[in-house]
């Protein structure tokens, strides 16, 4: 009887262990899994703006991999080429890094935005070489909303300009702006017809 239980014993642990290593418990779905994964970047260290999660401080965001709009967090970090007609935003309040960012705008009448839209006041640290281009014609490269300012920084440079008849950086075809504060960076900001750089 002692040899039964001491056998049925030993069973029972090799059970426990195999289970506990095989990810007992835990959830047997791998493509859930692989969205946490995703979702908080340990892979990349890039987080996928359409998934199921949100941006958080210091997260890298490719706009390659932008498919529909977005809009940046505090601490966010752009990089990368945008290749969907898509609005790339900037929170209120937030203050986010653009790292060799271009956003080349489509001028149609279907996209009627700029190439980066300011919700609210911003900042915008500047680093490596950023080229920005309003997608429809009245829009500018980077519009500040009436009444909210955006702060330019860092050591980088920006490229802006309309793909038509907007500011560089501001306000577009009669479209009125916000104020633009600049305390670092190099500018380069080309207004469309009639239009100012800045």
């Amino acid at each position: 009887m002692k040899r039964f239980i001491s056998l049925f014993l030993i069973v029972l642990m090799f059970c426990a262990v195999i289970s506990v290593g095989c990810g007992g418990g835990g959830s047997d779905d791998p493509k859930q899994s692989e969205q946490f994964t995703n979702d908080i970047g340990e892979d990349t260290g890039e987080y996928d703006p359409n998934g199921e999660g949100r941006g958080t401080s210091g997260r890298v965001i490719n706009l390659s991999t932008i498919t529909a709009d977005y809009t940046a967090q505090d601490g966010e970090v752009l990089t990368g080429n945008l290749a969907a007609m898509a609005k790339i935003s900037i929170a209120d309040g937030a203050t986010v890094t653009l790292k060799n960012v271009h956003i080349n705008g489509y001028n149609s009448i279907s996209y009627k935005f700029a190439g980066l839209n300011c919700a609210g006041d911003a900042t915008i640290i500047l680093e490596g070489r950023n080229d920005i281009k309003g997608f429809y014609e009245k829009y500018p490269g980077i519009y500040v909303y009436e009444g909210s300012t955006l702060t330019i920084n860092g050591n980088g440079s920006l490229n802006a300009s309309s793909n038509g008849y907007a500011a560089g950086i501001g306000g577009g075809y009669e479209i009125p702006f916000g104020t633009i504060v600049i305390d670092g960076g190099t500018i380069d900001a080309k207004g469309g017809y009639g239009a100012a750089g800045i």
